[in-house]
């Protein structure tokens, strides 16, 4: 029973996660409610299972991210990153990498990169992967020929 003071003194006295496990099922119980009555725009003639199959499986889901490529800037300045890495003999650490890339500056002093261009630690090891392999097809064609 829930009278005055006595319902905050039972929440105050509940675990973190059973504090947790009854918000989630007080909301999803609501949505469940929700979902059990008909969609609003469709006709109402439809059954749920009519509905199903107009709407097809998925059609919530939103699109993913897409692959884009990099822009000539970001790929001028990993290819210097990773050819210096060749030439010294020690390769470019792909965190390192991106740190510096946020710090980049071009010739009047300005960001080379614009937050939306800065990439991962993950992105730019591929990057370098991608390199590295397109770097060995070549010497293997020009050593067979």
């Amino acid at each position: 029973m829930a009278i005055g003071l006595h319902e905050l003194q039972a929440k105050r006295n509940e675990k973190f996660y059973d504090g947790i496990h009854r918000d989630w099922a007080t909301k999803f119980s609501r949505f469940y409610s929700y979902m059990q009555s008909k969609p609003t725009g469709l006709p109402s003639y439809m059954s749920r299972k009519e509905i199903s199959l107009w709407l097809g499986i998925g059609w919530a889901l939103k699109p993913g991210p897409g692959n884009t490529r990099f822009t000539e800037n970001i790929q001028s300045y990993l290819t210097a990153k990773y050819n210096m890495g060749e030439r010294i003999g020690r390769k470019a650490d792909p965190e390192r990498v991106a740190s510096e890339m946020r710090s980049a500056k071009n010739e009047k002093s300005e960001r080379r990169f614009k937050r939306e261009e800065w990439l991962s630690k993950t992105q730019i090891a591929g990057f370098f992967f991608t390199t590295f392999c397109h770097a060995k097809k070549i010497l293997k064609s020009e050593f067979f020929q």
